[in-house]
Parts: C-alpha cells; sequence; structure tokens
C-alpha cells in the first residue's frame, strides 16, 4: 500500500489485495492472494534523472492486515459456462408411449402454459411433465410415463414421492400408478391410507381396474363438458414402499379417457424414490423387568429375533433400575446375552438398553422380539448378528437359509 513516504495512516494511494495472471483462454496460470509477507518483496523504483545518472526511489510500500471495513463478493458468472436446460425428456431411464402422438396424447416435458390447470410455477422451475401442458387431454387417451427400475436396500424405509396436478372427468376417465417388481407384470398399485382421492371407479374407459381408487376430478370440478379449476397448486404425494424392501421396482403412471369430454389432466414434477437416512445410530430402553425369581427368570439369555443385513448390528447394556448405572461386564454387549453373571440378589430389577448401529446409511437393523429366558433363537434375517456362526456354504436365499454346498454347518 502506497503510504506516501510517512508511516501508514488512512487507506489512499494504491492498495493491491492479490495478483492473478491469466492466458488468452481465461486459465489462471498465476494467483497470489498476498495472505503473507513472503510471497512478494518490495523496492524503490529506479528512474534517470535530467543528468542521466539513474537514481533510487523511496519505498512507499508496505504490508498491511485491516481489521475492520467492507467486503464485497460479486459474482457475474460471465465465465460460466452454463448452458440453458434443456427441454427434451428427461434421461435416466424415463420412457413414454405415444412419443409422436399430439401433446394431448402422451406425456410431455417442459413448461406450464397460461391456458393450463395448475397456474402456479412448476415446483422444481423451470419444467414438468404433463398430459397436457397448454390444454386438455385426448380422446381415448392411453398415456403412459414410465419411471427407471429403482432396487430398494432390504433393511430400510423407502417412499415413492412427487408433486402432482389431476383434473380428470370422473368415473369414465382417471389416472393411477401401475407397479412391476422384479422385472414381473404390471400390476395396479393402490398403496392405501387414501393415497388416491377418488374413489372406486366405475367403468374401464380410463385403462384402471374396475372399482379401484384413482385420481379424478381432483383439483376440479365437472359437469359434462365442462369443468372448472378448484385449485391451482401442485400437492405433494408420498406412499410407503416397506412390502417392496429388497426388490426392484419400477412404476407406471398412467392416464385414460373415453371418446368424449375432455378435461386439463395430469402433471407430475419431483417424482422418486426416497429412502431414509440412518447417518446416526440410536437407543431403545425397555420397560423394566424382574429378576427376583430365579425360577420365573432361570439366568438363561436376552436374544432377539431381528432382521440385520452384514452392515449393520445391534447390540446391549443392562441397566440397573435403581441406580442408573450398567450393570459390571454387562455394557454395549453382542446378542446372546448370559445372564449367568448377573446377581439378582443386589439387582433384582433391570432394563434393556438396545443399541443399533449401521455402517449404509440406507439400511439399519429392524428388532421384532426380545426374548428373555433359556431359549435361543435363530432366524434367517438376523445371520450370524445374534451369535449364530454359519459356514460358507450357507447362504440366504429368498429369506432361508441354505446349504448351497453338499453340506452346511451352523
Amino acid at each position: 500500500m502506497r503510504n506516501g513516504g510517512s508511516v501508514a495512516d488512512e487507506l489512499e494511494g494504491l492498495t493491491v489485495y492479490a495478483i492473478r495472471i491469466v492466458d488468452g483462454s481465461d486459465n489462471v496460470v498465476f494467483e497470489d492472494d498476498l495472505e503473507t509477507t513472503i510471497s512478494a518483496y518490495h523496492y524503490g523504483a529506479v528512474w534517470p534523472n535530467p543528468s542521466s545518472n539513474t537514481q533510487a526511489g523511496v519505498d512507499d510500500w508496505s504490508y498491511q492486515i485491516f481489521l475492520e471495513g467492507d467486503q464485497d463478493i460479486i459474482k457475474g458468472f460471465e465465465d460460466s459456462s452454463a448452458s440453458n436446460p434443456s427441454n427434451s425428456m428427461p434421461g435416466g431411464g424415463w420412457t413414454r408411449n405415444n412419443a409422436n402422438s399430439a401433446a394431448g396424447a402422451k406425456w410431455s416435458y417442459g413448461q406450464i402454459t397460461s391456458t393450463a390447470g395448475p397456474t402456479n410455477s412448476e415446483p422444481s422451475f423451470p419444467y414438468a411433465m404433463a398430459i397436457n401442458l397448454g390444454g386438455v387431454y385426448a380422446s381415448n387417451l392411453n398415456a403412459d410415463l414410465i419411471s427407471p427400475a429403482y432396487t430398494l436396500p432390504a433393511n430400510s424405509s423407502s417412499s415413492l414421492v412427487f408433486d402432482h396436478w389431476a383434473c380428470f372427468e370422473n368415473n369414465w376417465d382417471g389416472a393411477g400408478i401401475f407397479i412391476k417388481v422384479n422385472n414381473g407384470a404390471w400390476s395396479y398399485w393402490d398403496p392405501g391410507n387414501n393415497f388416491y382421492d377418488t374413489p372406486s371407479i366405475a367403468y374401464t374407459y380410463a385403462g384402471i381396474p374396475q372399482g379401484s381408487n384413482y385420481f379424478g376430478s381432483v383439483h376440479c370440478t365437472g359437469s359434462g363438458s365442462t369443468y372448472s379449476v378448484t385449485s391451482t397448486a401442485f400437492e405433494q404425494k408420498e406412499a410407503s414402499l416397506a412390502q417392496y424392501a429388497g426388490d426392484t421396482v419400477r412404476f407406471k403412471f398412467h392416464g385414460g379417457s373415453d371418446s368424449i369430454w375432455n378435461y386439463a389432466g395430469w402433471y407430475l414434477d419431483n417424482v422418486g424414490v426416497m429412502i431414509a437416512n440412518y447417518g446416526e445410530g440410536g437407543d431403545w430402553l425397555s420397560p423394566v423387568f424382574s429378576a427376583s425369581d430365579i425360577h420365573d427368570f432361570n439366568l438363561g439369555f436376552i436374544d432377539i429375533d431381528a432382521s440385520m443385513s452384514p452392515d449393520t448390528w445391534v447390540r446391549a447394556s443392562l441397566i440397573d433400575t435403581y441406580t442408573g448405572d450398567v450393570l459390571p461386564g454387562y455394557s454395549n454387549v453382542s446378542f446372546p446375552i448370559s445372564l449367568a453373571g448377573v446377581d439378582t440378589a443386589t439387582t433384582p430389577q433391570m432394563r434393556l438398553k438396545l443399541h443399533m448401529d449401521t455402517d449404509n446409511v440406507e439400511e439399519t437393523p429392524k428388532v421384532t422380539k426380545i426374548h428373555i429366558g433359556g431359549k435361543r433363537l435363530l432366524t434367517a434375517a438376523s445371520l450370524e448378528g445374534n451369535g449364530w456362526e454359519f459356514s460358507p456354504s450357507v447362504s440366504l436365499i429368498d429369506g432361508l437359509l441354505n446349504a448351497t454346498g453338499v453340506a452346511g454347518t451352523i
């Protein structure tokens, strides 16, 4: 910073905060942010005086650290290589039928127009999928939008999620979702819990099984050939996929109609499968149980019936009910837990604290039963998670333990 030959005072002259050298292609070939005093040096300039002799100037530069003031950081994106969003069909395995048909007879990808039913902006601006983006659906509609395949973790909680807006003539027209599991046949999917807004379609013109719940005049009211929009906002939907844990699934978003009286159609955005994140372990504390009666308690084992993948585990601690302390030798132990070391005279009542954790944020152990007594539990879903050991030829196949070699040892 130039300070006029005297000690540094107010900000004046020329202040250099950083030095950057770029080539003709805007590539940075050198950069110094002057964070230290040793990355650059300074000296007084040398210039000729009138008698042609050189003379050294005064070195006015000094290194300063500013402890207060303003800072402005502006990004104009002039050097950004980003282009406009593409309005072609989304990739990633999404497909549709009737791709060459008119807009009202197929799913289209693009922006909502002012003549559409949901005049609000797309939930994830600027594009959505719709039948039809700017008008009514066609007569004899049979439009399918098919998702990519989703493989669901076996030990996890998954849900289908999407935002939608729907307006169909009830009973004659409508929309619904079909599911394909492990590359099997398509079947109509109703997850229950009032997932569909319109009950029991009366006819089969829409390609939906008669009597099924479906999406009809969800965001509109209609009579005959006319309809009125009652809501222009997208609605969020979520449905559990718990019964398909470990399966590979695909979804078909289907819209269909008869030959007359066409309404505003179906709009979709933010469609996907949401998988629970188990990034942190957790504990569960049991009710108090008694160990004072040696005959009932039997000084046996505590064992669990659980589903545990190789990336998950369940351990436990025994808690003294009266002191709240962990019993010696029973802190974070694996199952089965032998109770032979418990002094029931001094600890007649206790509680069990489960510790559950995972190395895979998409999977969790699931405990279905805790057994206290002399019995041991062997379940296929627990694998070796509660003390059993399998030889390499024992495998879990379709939920059952199988000897894949000549013999297997457990």
